[in-house]
């Protein structure tokens, strides 16, 4: 094992406050009906956005440990939308900054 860098450190740093923000805020979500939410609805898609979440703080572990690249996170972002979570931008562009500045945005 190699020691991360810190164009590295970056990504698993943006990678982990983009899961921590999506973990906190995982009771919120767009629905495309006007119908209440049932607690068990509301329990799956939290526990739902928590896998996605699970996913990205093991990618930035990965990150510490070898070159990660962008292909790599992007399916789980694309999950996280559609589980109709969006966090706001300024959680996804250090993300893409931080892979695009260690050159791994493919």
């Amino acid at each position: 094992m190699t020691e991360p860098n810190q164009k590295d450190m970056a990504i698993a740093i943006s990678i982990r406050a983009l899961s921590a923000y999506a973990r906190k805020t995982s009771f919120v979500f767009v629905r495309s009906t006007n119908e209440l939410t049932t607690p068990a609805q509301a329990d799956a898609h939290k526990a739902a956005v928590e896998s996605v979440c699970d996913a990205m703080d093991a990618l930035a572990n990965e990150a510490l440990e070898r070159k990660v690249a962008y292909s790599e996170f992007d399916p789980l972002r694309k999950h996280l939308i559609k589980l109709n979570s969006f966090p706001p931008n300024d959680y996804f562009e250090p993300v893409a900054r931080a892979f695009a500045e260690s050159g791994a945005l493919q």
